[in-house]
């Protein structure tokens, strides 16, 4: 006798079966999702971290190598002066803190070799409430200096750089860090400064992201006891002015933060208004030492 088996063949997975499967799998894929999501945010937070460190760190940089470079001249026994060509008032002429503003090559007194400006309101191409400051400097033959934008100076010549945070035009979507610079010419007989016959303002954007400067303009008492800190407004002397201390506020290119921050930065003097954006942002401080001849530190 034959005996027949019957098999059956499956066909397909139950509807239970599939449930169950596509559950699984949105799991999974919720997971992995999850996972992709936390480590761009993570990706995004580092980099943004890394853009605000190395900007911060170039933009001092940049800072402090013209600052170093302030105040130096190939014969200290000029007058460091406004130059033939200008007119000076009876008070200016004396060396004291009447700022003298040609509209070009920056504001100083005799024998000084910067000057700043505090919380900018009146430049339409300057961030308001940000600091600005003016060095100037004395070239070289032999070594030729450069100025911010890249041009030699050499001995017959003064360099005047102007330092501010620059509203975000054009190619710029940010505020930046900017260094505007012109060429004078010295004449190294008399130690005269004059505009070259066809005075040039060259403009440098050195940092993108940097938002706020703020300066304390460190002072050296008459009698050579103490150094005390000053905004620009409440500088009494600048030609007594040895250092500089400046705090930045850089702020990455794109929006990186998960959360909204609630008060503002402190930079020095200032406090700045809470911030409406998630991009990343970070405060750097240095004081940089300024050459000096102008006090008697013999003793």
């Amino acid at each position: 006798m034959l005996i027949h088996f019957t098999h059956k063949v499956q066909k397909g997975f139950s509807l239970i079966e599939l449930m169950i499967a596509m559950t699984l799998g949105l799991l999974l894929i919720s997971g992995v999702v999850q996972i992709f999501l936390s480590s761009k945010q993570a990706y995004s937070t580092v980099s943004g971290s890394s853009e605000t460190l190395d900007g911060g760190r170039l933009a001092l940089h940049f800072i402090s190598s013209s600052v170093s470079k302030g105040g130096y001249w190939g014969d200290v026994s000029f007058i460091r002066g406004y130059g033939s060509d200008e007119t000076l008032t009876a008070t200016q002429t004396a060396g004291t803190n009447a700022p003298y503003n040609d509209s070009y090559s920056g504001r100083f007194i005799n024998n000084s070799y910067i000057f700043g400006l505090n919380n900018d309101g009146a430049d339409a191409g300057v961030i308001d409430g940000t600091d600005q400051f003016f060095i100037r400097f004395n070239g070289h033959d032999i070594n030729p200096m450069t100025n911010c934008a890249g041009d030699a100076v050499n001995a017959q010549s003064v360099a005047i750089e102007r330092f501010y945070i620059s509203i975000a035009n054009g190619s710029e979507r940010l505020p930046s860090l900017v260094c505007e610079t012109t060429v004078l010419i010295l004449d190294q007989a008399t130690g005269d400064i004059s505009l070259p016959a066809d005075p040039e303002i060259k403009t440098q954007v050195l940092i993108s992201g940097v938002e706020n400067m703020q300066i304390l303009y460190g002072q050296r008492s008459l009698d050579n006891s103490t150094v005390r800190y000053y905004t620009a407004t409440d500088v009494t002397n600048w030609t007594l002015v040895e250092s500089l201390r400046i705090a930045l506020l850089v702020a990455s290119s794109d929006e990186v933060n998960s959360v909204s921050r609630t008060v503002g930065y402190n930079l020095l003097d200032e406090t700045t208004s809470v911030p409406t954006d998630l991009r990343a942002r970070k405060v750097f401080e240095r004081t940089i030492a300024m050459r000096n001849i102008n006090y008697d530190d013999s003793e």
